[in-house]
């Protein structure tokens, strides 16, 4: 599993989301965010799933 790094595009990506968000009304801000914690959630099991199946295949835990 790598370490994400935040590179110049993806600050300027953030950032105009949230300038977007910042003219929703409340009940469409809090849609977004529950979308953003269901990516992020989703990114995480592919992630675990994945180190899963390296450790499986190694026959050791990569980070232990």
């Amino acid at each position: 599993m790598s370490v994400c790094k935040y590179t110049a595009e993806q600050a300027e990506i953030l950032e105009a989301i949230l300038n977007g968000a910042k003219e929703l009304p409340v009940e469409g801000q809090n849609l977004l965010l529950m979308i953003a914690k269901g990516m992020a959630f989703s990114r995480d099991c592919l992630m675990k799933r994945e180190c899963d199946e390296m450790e499986q295949e190694t026959g050791k835990d990569r980070f232990a």
